[in-house]
C-alpha cells in the first residue's frame, strides 16, 4: 500500500545538519510515511558519511539517491529547486511535504497533519507554526521553545501568499495540487534563490487551492552558516 505521507529532503554539504533533520522525519510516531533524501553534496563525502553512520538507510520508508546535479545547474545556483521538480512527480504518498537539510520537523507534527486533513477532507493544503533558531553546529543554537520567532499558522491564506507570509518548509499538501499546478512546480530560473523558487511555487499553489491554518508547531527553521536554497551551492 502507498504510504499517506512523502516527505523529499534536498542534501547538500549540511554534515551533521542533514542527519538532524533526516531523524527529525525518522523519529515521527505517525510512521506510515516515505523519505526521499536527494544527496547531491561536493564535500569529499562528508555528508554522505554521516548519513550513512548515522541514519538508518536501510529503513524501508527511506528512498536514498546520490544524485550528481549539473554543472550548468548547480553554476544557477538552483539545484534545490531543480531536484524538487524532477522528483516530486515519484511521490508516492497522499500528503506531500519537503524539509531543509538543516530545519527540523517538531516531533507530532505528522500526526497532527493527517488528522486535520481527515477531519476535513474539502482542505488540500495546511500549513502550520514554524520558529525560527540559529545553529553554527548541529544540536546547538538558541532553543526554538526559549524565543518565539517565526511565521504563525494564523489565518486562511489565499492567492495573495508570499514567501515571507508562509515558509514553503511550513505546508502540507495532497498530492493532487502538484497535478493541478504542473511542472515546473518551482521556478530554476538564473535568479532562483530562495524568495523566487520557493515563493512563486507557493503563490502559484495558492491561486488554487487556499492554505488553511493548523495551529500546532510544526518545524524549526534553522538559521546556519550556509543556506540549503543559495549559499550552499556556492
Amino acid at each position: 500500500m502507498s504510504p499517506r505521507i512523502s516527505v523529499f529532503l534536498p542534501s547538500h554539504n549540511k554534515g551533521g545538519f542533514a542527519v538532524e533533520a533526516a531523524r527529525s522525519v525518522l523519529e515521527q510516531d505517525f510512521t506510515d510515511f516515505e523519505l526521499w533524501i536527494m544527496e547531491n553534496s561536493t564535500d569529499d563525502g562528508r555528508t554522505r558519511k554521516l548519513l550513512r553512520k548515522y541514519v538508518d538507510l536501510d529503513d524501508p520508508r527511506v528512498i536514498y539517491e546520490e544524485i550528481t546535479v549539473p554543472e550548468d545547474i548547480r553554476d544557477t545556483k538552483a539545484p534545490c529547486p531543480w531536484l524538487l521538480n524532477r522528483y516530486y512527480p515519484l511521490a508516492n504518498g497522499e500528503i506531500i511535504l519537503y524539509v531543509s537539510d538543516d530545519d527540523l520537523f517538531v516531533p507530532g507534527i505528522f500526526r497532527a497533519v493527517v488528522n486535520h486533513l481527515d477531519e476535513h477532507p474539502e482542505q488540500d493544503a495546511v500549513y502550520f507554526h514554524l520558529a525560527r533558531t540559529t545553529a553554527k553546529v548541529p544540536g546547538e543554537g538558541k532553543s526554538w521553545r526559549e524565543r518565539w520567532a517565526g511565521i504563525a499558522a494564523d489565518a486562511i491564506r489565499g492567492e495573495n501568499v508570499v514567501d515571507c507570509c508562509i515558509d514553503g518548509g511550513q505546508i502540507a499538501y495532497r498530492k493532487h495540487v502538484l497535478e493541478a499546478i504542473g511542472q515546473p512546480y518551482f521556478y530554476e530560473g538564473q535568479d532562483a534563490e530562495a524568495a523566487h523558487a520557493d515563493g512563486l511555487h507557493l503563490k502559484d499553489v495558492a491561486a488554487l487551492f487556499p492554505f488553511h491554518p493548523l495551529k500546532v508547531q510544526g518545524v524549526i527553521h534553522r538559521h546556519t552558516p550556509v543556506s540549503t536554497w543559495t549559499k550552499s551551492y556556492d
